[in-house]
């Protein structure tokens, strides 16, 4: 095919793919976007090249907001599936053919997207950065994630990624290497929660708040951290 192009033909082919693998990498790298916010937190990076595809197809198609949703969904439904464990470039094949469909209103959504459920994800951290491990990073990235102690948002840059309720204290409990017990914490306020009891850090992060509770938990919700969770952090 490449043989029988004009090379001004080719070369147009070609700088619109680049410009929609470098959109589909900003879409997944910014915090707006998929919050994957540095490189190793991008959880497949064959996901670029459908996802650029897919973007490229609602630009020239001209649908609207619904039609990015449904991308989002897809997005999310991989990642939380972990489909492009193996066999990508079938499913980026397929994909680009079911997903093209569904966001011209052409067909409805794969019945693998219509049957995920979070019900058999392994939420344990058997080892650091899965494909999971780096989505649910993503998404308290998305989410906001604000400085425990200042409620300002925080320098992704410079976060870790650490325990909500300590190893160090909660080393023997076994859902303490639960993904869901992990968010990104600064450096510092890391350094100062230290081997602290939740209740305790949480005494300091209330002061640092003005002693305003609603403003604390606006914070946690950030991290995705509920008023039961607060509660349960307290005791």
């Amino acid at each position: 095919m490449v043989g029988e192009m004009e090379a001004e033909n080719f070369e147009t082919l070609w700088n619109e793919a680049v410009r929609a693998i470098v959109q589909a990498h900003q879409r997944i790298t910014s915090v707006s976007g998929y919050g994957a916010f540095d490189q190793r937190w991008i959880p497949y990076t064959t996901l670029i090249v459908p996802l650029a595809a897919l973007l490229h197809k609602i630009e020239t198609t001209s649908v609207g907001a619904e039609a990015y949703r449904k991308l989002d969904c897809w997005y999310w439904g991989s990642v939380l599936s972990q489909r492009y464990d193996n066999a990508v470039e079938t499913k980026s094949y397929k994909d680009f053919r079911e997903i093209g469909s569904w966001l011209e209103n052409q067909g409805s959504a794969p019945e693998w997207l219509q049957r995920i459920s979070i019900h058999p994800l392994n939420i344990t951290l058997e080892k650091s950065r899965s494909t999971l491990h780096r989505g649910l990073m993503g998404l308290i990235a998305h989410q906001g994630s604000k400085d425990f102690l200042t409620g300002q948002p925080a320098d992704l840059n410079k976060c870790q990624d650490d325990h909500i309720f300590p190893k160090s204290v909660y080393g023997q409990t076994d859902s303490v290497d639960s993904l869901l017990n992990r968010t990104l914490i600064s450096k510092t306020t890391n350094a100062e929660k230290k081997n602290k009891l939740p209740s305790e850090f949480l005494k300091e992060c209330l002061e640092q708040h003005g002693q305003n509770e609603a403003k604390l938990l606006e914070t946690l919700r950030s991290h995705f951290i509920s008023e039961a969770a607060y509660q349960s952090l307290k005791k």
